[in-house]
């Protein structure tokens, strides 16, 4: 029996790397197409909340069923677990995304959003992501050839209850050098704000660039590997998000200085 996989991204329904994604399982999976109708980009674990969800068959995927819809990633993976397919996917696939969603960015990233929200509800995830450097579009022909290897390994070989994996591919190689089990390293998008003046009204605005803020990190991190010439793989743990050294040092001294204050009656 093939294994079913559902496609999802963030980069919307008409993006170059989905359809390399599902061009890359299509012939030996059953495969389901459930994408944003546009770009959500940063969209991280959020839902589409104030506004009524639509939902659209699209028929550019060949023999492939798909629809987009007009919310998030993580809206999407709802809508299509709990009304749109007619089946529980083995694995969701999400990607491949225009850009590297490496280190603490996957907590920014819809990539990432969409498999999160499939683990929460015990079915595997892998997030795909290929950097874009000195190029207008990534290499997602060099990222597509380790696709399968790495899906049919995840299916033979789960992950852990509520871990998913993160999967970025390097840009400006012309081979890879492997594929590399990584932690997740430090760095993260910081803001550079430019004020701009708008040509019509000459009313300020502002445009939320960024940089990427690095540090000294171990050779394990994913930020380290990519730029050796090595795909990354990060198992990301999204089951329990507490930290357990501060849980077990400090719940005794916490709850005992706090429980011992008296009391501020809330009209004051």
């Amino acid at each position: 029996m093939k294994p079913r996989i559902l496609i999802v991204n963030d980069d919307g329904i008409k993006a170059e790397g989905i359809k390399h994604l599902w061009e890359s399982v299509v012939d030996w999976a059953e495969v389901a197409i459930v994408a944003p109708a546009e770009e959500q980009s940063g969209a991280g674990t959020s839902l589409t909340l104030h506004t009524p969800v639509r939902t659209s068959v699209v028929d550019s995927f060949k023999d492939t069923i798909a629809w987009h819809v007009n919310g998030t990633p993580a809206t999407c993976v709802k809508m299509a677990l709990s009304y749109l397919l007619p089946w529980t996917p083995d694995i969701i696939l999400s990607g491949i995304n225009s850009g590297s969603n490496i280190a603490r960015n996957v907590l920014y990233s819809g990539t990432m959003g969409a498999v999160i929200e499939g683990a929460m509800r015990n079915i595997q995830g892998i997030a795909f992501s290929c950097e874009k450097h000195n190029t207008n579009k990534p290499n997602y022909t060099l990222a597509r050839k380790h696709i399968p290897s790495i899906v049919k390994y995840v299916l033979e070989n789960p992950m852990p209850q509520g871990t998913v994996l993160n999967v970025n591919v390097p840009d400006d190689i012309e081979e890879i050098k492997g594929i590399k089990m990584t932690r997740q390293g430090m760095e993260y998008w910081i803001e550079n704000v430019s004020e701009r003046e708008h040509p019509v009204d000459n009313k300020s605005y502002f445009w939320l660039g960024a940089t990427i803020e690095t540090f000294d990190e171990s050779a394990e991190n994913d930020s380290q590997v990519i730029r050796k010439g090595y795909i990354t793989a990060s198992p990301i743990h999204v089951n329990d998000l507490t930290d357990n050294e501060v849980f077990n040092n400090r719940k005794e001294a916490f709850e005992s200085a706090l429980n011992a204050q008296e009391l501020v009656p809330a009209s004051v």
